[in-house]
């Protein structure tokens, strides 16, 4: 079975009789209109489907292009076939050969896409190999292909925007990494590692070479000021950071100031989330407790505050990419928790809602206007349309076994 993919579509109209939100408006909130699709992640790549439930299109394992203009889906082989479609129609513009058998970051291993935020370039990867690493590096504009080996066990974390790097993470022992630079116009690995900038002055080629950072990728959110790429990772026997590597200026840095929260632990329920306009991340726990907001530019904390609210111990897990999203003008953040959904204000950080609290979530999506929110069970199965402000229910549909919802449209 191939690995979840990150994209789907549903659409859902009518009522259902699921209980409202412990708070919210008694208005009476207007269904999900004809027209409106979602996009959810199954095994087998992207289905699209309509309001009366019939799937419209089915697209490939794969990825699409952050402006939804392409959608690339790979086909691992001895020629390794790079397909290019149209989203909205399925049909096969062109297609890329890259020799061997490449995929996705995300086929092997928890890991980033590949694909650049400007969706210029696509980074495959080889199956890993003891002792050295592969990959296949496409430019999306003129299917060009340059293929790498490197020694040590790597993936990919950031490639950039502009073609010419490729930011790949080197797995140590003990959870220990280094995150490398593959110059591609030199063709070339560099030999320094990039190394958080506190650490340099305590830091000798030895410690360098045997890995700066401790940590296990868990999430990751591309930054929209200066280049800023955020990953969230986990430090076995102290707290999670954050890893914010400048794509640009080649240098990476930790926020290692990140609260945990004194409710029950949830390691996977962290997520990390950007404002609208870039300028503020939220990286938050709504089991444990606790949300926390950084200027995304400066890093600074900004605030932290307790949730204060009771939670379960979960006994399953989410998706963390899309266990979070903030309203389009910025003031509500939804965060998936043991249960349902709870709303964060922005301004205060205070709880405002919880929705659905009798229903156990796994991803969560907003439309482009704010009013609707849909929920994905949590054994992917069922697919909620919720009043975003009221907390009421809408609607209900079946849908085919999925792991996240990835668009709204």
């Amino acid at each position: 079975m191939r690995p979840f993919v990150r994209l789907l579509v549903v659409v859902l109209v009518g009522a259902c009789g699921a209980p409202a939100a412990t708070s919210g408006s008694s208005a009476t909130p207007a269904p999900p209109p004809a027209n409106e699709e979602i996009s959810l992640v199954t095994d087998r790549g992207i289905s699209v489907i309509a309001q009366s439930g019939a799937t419209l299109r089915d697209l490939p394992h794969g990825v699409a292009a952050p402006d939804r203009s392409a959608f690339y889906a790979i086909e691992p082989g001895a020629v390794t076939a790079v397909r290019v479609l149209d989203p909205a129609t399925g049909v096969e513009r062109r297609a890329i050969n890259v020799n061997g058998r490449y995929d996705l970051a995300s086929a092997y291993r928890a890991a980033p896409t590949g694909l650049s935020r400007s969706g210029l370039v696509l980074a495959l990867e080889a199956p890993p190999s003891a002792g050295r690493s592969g990959f296949a590096v496409i430019d999306t504009r003129t299917d060009a292909v340059k293929t790498l080996s490197v020694a040590g066990d790597m993936t990919v974390d950031v490639v950039s925007d502009d073609a010419t790097s490729v930011y790949l993470v080197e797995h140590l022992r003990d959870n220990r990494y280094n995150v490398r630079l593959y110059d591609l116009a030199m063709g070339k690995l560099a030999e320094t590692p990039i190394v958080d900038l506190k650490q340099i002055e305590a830091s000798t080629p030895d410690n360098v070479a045997k890995g700066l950072m401790a940590g296990v990728y868990h999430a990751s959110v591309a930054g929209r000021l200066n280049s800023w790429y955020f990953s969230f990772y986990f430090n076995p026997g102290r707290n999670p950071f954050v890893h914010a590597l400048n794509v640009t200026a080649r240098y990476a840095t930790c926020i290692l100031d990140v609260p945990t929260g004194s409710g029950p632990v949830a390691a996977g329920f962290w997520t990390l989330a950007l404002d609208p306009n870039g300028a503020s991340l939220y990286a938050t726990n709504a089991v444990q407790g606790i949300v926390t907001k950084y200027d995304a530019d400066t890093l600074e904390r900004r605030a932290t505050s307790a949730l204060k609210r009771s939670a379960a111990v979960p006994t399953a897990a989410i998706d963390p990419t899309t266990a979070a999203v903030i309203s389009p003008e910025g003031y509500r953040l939804y965060v998936v928790a043991e249960t349902g959904v709870v709303v964060i204000d922005t301004a205060t950080l205070g709880l405002k809602a919880h929705l659905v609290p009798d229903r156990a979530v796994r991803s969560i999506a907003l439309t482009a206007d704010g009013r609707r929110l849909y929920a994905l069970s949590l054994e992917g199965t069922r697919l909620w349309a919720i009043d975003a402000m009221s907390g009421q229910p809408l609607a209900m549909l079946p849908v085919p076994l999925a792991t996240s919802i990835a668009r709204l449209r």
